[in-house]
């Protein structure tokens, strides 16, 4: 039984969830991988979305408009579009995060190319 097509959160009031869905902009396309790290350096983790869905018959179009999203946590989510990230340019279909020599790395898998592979640096969206 399905109640809500929303991509969304679950906020804990307490012990009681609600589930928070995120605006317009991020339900144009499905929401398939998310991945929690301190990608700013600031001592709380983030929230890296991804997502896309290619397997759709051609009369409905590709769901394809989700490149990557970073939402900062809060009693109100501060969300990071995908332009201002740079680096997450082509329709992202999957994340990982990985560590090699101590370092943390983001692994990303794009529709239709090769994977890529991210040092991960604190952002400043002031660069």
């Amino acid at each position: 039984e399905v109640h809500q097509l929303a991509s969304g959160y679950l906020r804990n009031d307490s012990g009681s969830y609600k589930f928070i869905p995120f605006g317009m902009q991020l339900q144009l396309a499905p929401l398939k991988d998310a991945v929690a790290f301190d990608f700013l350096n600031r001592g709380d983790d983030q929230l890296l979305l991804g997502g896309n869905y290619d397997g759709v018959i051609p009369f409905h179009g590709r769901y394809d408009s989700q490149p990557g999203t970073l939402i900062l946590p809060g009693a109100d989510p501060q969300i990071i579009w995908p332009q201002e990230l740079q680096f997450l340019r082509k329709s992202l279909r999957h994340l990982e995060l990985i560590k090699l020599g101590n370092k943390p790395y983001l692994l990303a898998v794009f529709n239709n190319d090769k994977t890529q592979i991210y040092e991960i640096r604190s952002y400043d969206k002031t660069n």
